[in-house]
């Protein structure tokens, strides 16, 4: 399974060998088998939660960016051969779970909706998944930090397996939050049924595979087109690309590529149609790194295209994404609209920021 992938990745000189990112792969693994045991004994996601003594323990593997987390839970994901599972970036199931809560308190009766709606909200996961996979599992608000407990207790009585990568030692989460003796329990559990890996080695494959490329590339057609796919096949791991939709607000928000982590777009698909902050943030929160492909010179006759460019490059560095991108012109000539000249100035030094070591070698905030 896991293994067998990892391995032929290594083989095809795609990630480089590495003993910790082994020793999750081992764990992984031995999550997959069990659940394909109990799937084969029990046809059914009744039958399936029935046994839950037998469910195994998930995995919460954290450590510091770059390290191969989101690559290794995604290869997982991918391999693992059950129909019941689902991945999704941990801040987008929040909001979903937000979103259902108001929903459920709007839609129901005056009666109803002074119940408790934890159990009516998390009651179709439990009826359709067996196999939750979160990606960049942090907790800041006091918000999230409050529900989590009553959700997860659902999920663990349920049987649902968790595999979760994040940044943060589950010791650390929400750490100084207001009231965070409260949410001291949800560590407890959260330790309690899931084995804590820590995956950290000295290499930060990201940082390296983005290292001595240029990925701001200048000009256009097929150079800048094998520029950008060098660059999506270095971060992707060679893994195949897929389009997808993410939902914002009721919105479907289409990715054209994506694999592990790393979106690519068309600068139309980004700027040239009605997307705002609230849409950037969505596919911030769930990529790591976005390659943006034609990039062109800015003037009055694309001063929409231009202000929405500047927000989405706004949004990319405040919430330390990675981008790759190919540009019509030099950033220094890329925008001769004196409309927007003054936000420019923001936008070109974030631009040469985001292209620096330092930018590529820290955090996702």
């Amino acid at each position: 399974m896991l293994k067998t992938a990892y391995q032929d990745l290594i083989e095809k000189q795609k990630l480089s060998p590495d003993e910790n990112q082994l020793k999750a792969v081992h764990a992984l693994d031995e999550i997959g088998r069990q659940l394909i045991e109990l799937e084969k004994k029990n046809t059914s996601l009744s039958g399936f939660f029935k046994n839950r003594k037998s469910v195994p323990k998930g995995l919460y593997l954290y450590g510091s960016v770059g390290r191969g987390k989101t690559l290794l839970m995604d290869l997982f994901f991918n391999e693992i051969p059950i129909k019941a599972k689902r991945r999704v970036h941990f801040h987008e199931f929040m909001d979903e779970m937000h979103i259902a809560i108001a929903n459920y308190r709007k839609s129901s009766s005056k009666e109803k909706g002074s119940r408790d709606p934890i159990p009516h909200i998390i009651k179709p996961i439990i009826k359709e998944v067996r196999l939750l996979c979160f990606d960049e599992f942090h907790v800041n608000d006091i918000t999230n930090a409050m529900l989590l407990q009553r959700l997860f207790e659902k999920l663990f009585h349920a049987g649902i397996v968790i595999v979760a990568t994040s940044n943060t030692a589950p010791d650390d989460l929400y750490k100084d939050g207001l009231n965070r003796q409260l949410f001291l329990p949800f560590i407890d559990m959260l330790k309690a049924h899931n084995k804590i890996m820590q995956l950290d080695g000295e290499k930060d494959y990201r940082l390296e595979n983005l290292s001595g490329k240029q990925i701001f590339y200048i000009g256009k057609g097929v150079g800048a087109k094998k520029a950008m796919d060098e660059i999506f096949l270095s971060l992707s791991a060679g893994q195949k690309a897929t389009s997808s939709i993410i939902i914002n607000l009721k919105r479907e928000i289409f990715i054209p590529s994506q694999a592990m982590g790393v979106a690519r777009f068309a600068f139309k698909d980004l700027c040239e149609i009605a997307l705002g902050s609230r849409d950037y943030l969505k596919i911030a929160k769930n990529f790591h790194s976005i390659i943006i492909d034609n990039i062109p010179q800015f003037n009055k006759a694309n001063s929409n295209e231009a202000k929405r460019f500047i927000l989405l490059i706004d949004v990319l560095y405040d919430s330390g994404v990675k981008l790759a991108a190919s540009f019509a012109v030099p950033l220094k000539n890329l925008s001769k609209d004196n409309n927007t000249s003054f936000e420019f100035k923001r936008t070109i030094s974030r631009l040469f920021e985001m292209n620096s070591a330092k930018y590529l070698g820290s955090k996702r905030k």
